[in-house]
């Protein structure tokens, strides 16, 4: 009538389930690498930071272009409007008219092209920050302050904390009794 409940033990081991290399994903130089071995990390914590002056001035660029494509755009925005009055008036050629929607198309599609331009270089902005991707520990730094990280270059390894298993050899036989174990 009484039940035993033996503890058995097995070797095991705990292994986290990312064990991550965090890499450049822009060419700059490493002006910053924060954390040091067996600091942890948290979550979007800014680790690294590269020089950005380069994707600062292409941004600007890029938002300046995107200036004057705006402004092209609405002139023959206006242009068309202006055009579209005089064709019913029988004051201009259907041809004109047709040109005038051309170059509204033309240049809304030119403005479309540099408004996305002005995305990709903010995103590369960006980037010249690296964040933690989880909680973490760091195991390595393998890149220096000074030296120039290249795209894919890996500048801390981190060990995820939070997501871990527990791997353990045991013998066949106990497979079943450790499938009704009311613990483990």
């Amino acid at each position: 009538e009484a039940a035993v409940y033996p503890d058995l033990e097995a070797p095991a081991t705990v292994v986290s389930l990312n064990n991550a290399q965090l890499g450049a994903e822009i060419n700059a130089r490493i002006v910053e690498i924060a954390p040091r071995v067996g600091d942890t990390v948290a979550q979007g914590e800014v680790v690294a930071r590269l020089d950005c002056t380069d994707y600062e001035l292409a941004l600007r660029r890029a938002e300046a272009v995107l200036q004057g494509a705006e402004a092209r755009r609405n002139l023959a925005r206006a242009q068309l409007g202006r055009a579209q009055s005089l064709v019913t008036r029988q004051n201009i050629s259907r041809e004109l008219l047709n040109q005038r929607e051309a170059d509204v198309r033309t240049l809304q599609a030119e403005y479309e092209v540099q408004r996305v331009a002005v995305s990709t270089a903010r995103r590369d902005t960006e980037k010249c920050a690296l964040h933690a991707p989880f909680n973490g520990v760091v195991l390595e730094r393998l890149g220096q302050v000074g030296e120039t990280a290249s795209l894919g270059k890996p500048l801390l390894r981190v060990l995820d904390l939070d997501h871990i298993e527990v791997s353990a050899q045991v013998d066949v036989d106990l497979a079943e009794r450790l499938q009704r174990a009311q613990a483990l």
